[in-house]
């Protein structure tokens, strides 16, 4: 989602279809010991054409899950449309959008955005003070996600929400 203004009837639906077919993931990162964050929204549905209009709002691509493909048990199931939105500047845009309209998940969405708003303020606060370059970086290995290759993916150019 870039940093398109959506209209009020584009939030509201967009919240609903959070609140009701999706989930706001907002958990330690298990894969990385430094107690780093996950911030992940993802929708879920059966109709093709529900994901197409979330994805269109958002900008977000379509995966589909086949559970006919993975073997015993699943026969004759609908397929699953799923739309992930990840990166934190996506996250916060959308997320400050359609937090009045949300109701279940609402305090979760708040909790994802006083994060973001913290990091970047840290972040902030890291550029602002003239540390040598080895405290700078212990100080970015504490507080920037890693990709699964260890790197600090905010700060790698075009890599942002990656």
């Amino acid at each position: 989602m870039n940093k398109k203004q959506l209209t009020e009837v584009e939030k509201a639906w967009l919240a609903c279809a959070i609140d009701a077919e999706g989930s706001i993931i907002f958990n330690p990162d298990k894969r990385d010991k430094r107690n780093h964050l996950t911030r992940v929204v993802v929708v879920y549905n059966t109709d093709k054409s529900f994901i197409e209009h979330f994805a269109n709002l958002v900008g977000g691509h379509i995966y589909i899950y086949d559970p006919n493909k993975i073997g015993k048990g699943h026969f004759g199931a609908k397929p699953r449309y799923e739309v992930y939105i990840s990166g934190k500047n996506k996250i916060l845009n959308l997320l400050t959008q359609i937090k009045p309209y949300l109701i279940i998940k609402k305090e979760k969405a708040q909790q994802v955005i006083d994060s973001i708003i913290q990091e970047q303020k840290d972040i902030s606060k890291l550029k602002s003070q003239k540390l040598s370059r080895s405290a700078r970086m212990k100080f970015l290995n504490q507080i920037l996600p890693r990709d699964s290759y260890g790197h600090n993916r905010s700060i790698k150019k075009g890599m942002e929400g990656k």
